[in-house]
């Protein structure tokens, strides 16, 4: 449109603006800010496009915002599904059951590994599915049945029985959530040696999400036995989801993202506050010389802080690395619990962090032989071009 002028260009792209409107300010679309120089450096007629283009877009996360209201639809209804299952191992963490010989025995137990849900039921699991196949099923299934027999076998099963000479069989599984959390990459550091005893007393994790009416939220549950350290039976932490289209600034949206989080308030017995330090300190008294003792707290490193929802949105780090370890508790660790205990889910991590570390040495010592390669021939060629001149 080279010298036709600002009439001319505007002329020229008049059937484009009848499709589709330019903004009065060029800068902005839905509130969203663009680079000023760069797009008044495009031409009208692509500028217009790109309008388009921001406005599809915005259609575009209006469609995340209700996959994530489906996909939080689909989680509430597994939940459902999940529950007996849970209850049951809940139950047998805590000594409330003590499961059978063939509950435990695992290598009879193929056909449990494979079950089919009833479409017409939100909570119901039945039989076997056919067809389904599972990697190293059978070796998995094998695991533990000299245990199991030896137990049943020799005693006759039930509860209370001494095994090898032990002294008194523990009830349930001692220790079971401290094991497991101790064995999450991201909460371990967490874990201070202050808070192990409470965390001893941990008998469930769970995790609620919201009815289909509310807002779309998750909440992770930590059940205490009642204890020495605090009056709450229940510590939560809810996490609100973005399931709205945010019109000022719909483009970066992320179906997954988390808006705001809410802790609970742990109601600490007298001096058993783990997340402080209290240090005694003697003052005296500036006129009479008088001395007398005061204690001072001060906040300390605690697994506890994970309740205190009050420094949201003070780091952005701090945040994506709060977001991080409820999803892992919400998606890996309160479903795979057993498998976390066991180290298993451990040692699966560190296989893949040890994958990337030979791919990544792989890579390194290609690209070392390829540099090698170039100098190499680098320097035969100056040693052609030495020989030349010296003829």
């Amino acid at each position: 449109m080279e010298g036709l002028g600002e009439q001319g260009a505007a002329g020229a792209v008049g059937p484009l603006l009848g499709a589709v409107a330019a903004p009065a300010s060029p800068q902005l679309l839905l509130g969203y800010s663009l680079d000023a120089d760069f797009i008044e450096s495009l031409p009208l007629a692509v500028k217009c496009r790109v309008y388009a283009l921001k406005k599809l877009q915005a259609k575009s996360a209006g469609l995340e915002a209700k996959y994530l209201k489906e996909f939080h639809s689909i989680e509430r209804k597994f939940a459902k599904i999940y529950g007996p299952l849970l209850e049951k191992r809940r139950q047998i963490i805590n000594a409330l059951y003590e499961p059978t010989k063939e509950e435990c025995e695992v290598k009879s137990t193929v056909a449990d590994c494979n079950y089919k849900v009833a479409e017409n039921s939100e909570a119901q699991v039945y039989g076997p599915e056919e067809n389904s196949e599972y990697e190293d099923l059978e070796e998995y299934c094998e695991e533990g049945f000299e245990d199991v027999e030896e137990v049943f076998g020799e005693y006759g099963g039930g509860e209370g029985h001494n095994v090898d000479g032990e002294k008194e069989d523990p009830k349930g599984i001692p220790d079971f959530w401290l094991t497991v959390l101790k064995n999450v990459q991201e909460i371990t550091p967490l874990i201070q040696k202050y808070d192990e005893p409470i965390l001893k007393l941990l008998q469930d994790v769970k995790v609620k999400y919201s009815k289909p009416d509310e807002p779309l939220t998750f909440t992770l549950e930590f059940h205490f036995e009642p204890n020495d350290y605090f009056t709450n039976e229940v510590l939560t932490k809810t996490y609100m989801l973005k399931s709205k289209l945010d019109y000022s600034d719909p483009h970066p949206f992320r179906g997954s993202a988390v808006e705001h989080c809410i802790g609970c308030k742990i109601d600490w017995k007298e001096g058993k506050n783990v997340t402080v330090q209290r240090v005694l300190k003697k003052q005296r008294h500036r006129f009479w010389g008088l001395m007398r003792t005061t204690t001072q707290e001060f906040p300390r490193e605690s697994f506890f802080n994970f309740f205190n929802a009050l420094r949201w949105g003070l780091d952005a780090d701090e945040d994506e690395e709060d977001v991080f370890i409820a999803h892992t508790l919400r998606t890996f660790v309160i479903p795979r619990a057993v498998l976390y205990f066991t180290g298993e889910a451990l040692e699966a991590e560190q296989e893949g962090m040890f994958r990337e570390c030979n791919n990544l040495t792989s890579d390194r010592i290609t690209q070392e032989i390829q540099v090698a390669a170039v100098d190499g021939a680098k320097v035969q060629d100056l040693v052609s071009q030495a020989e030349d001149i010296d003829r």
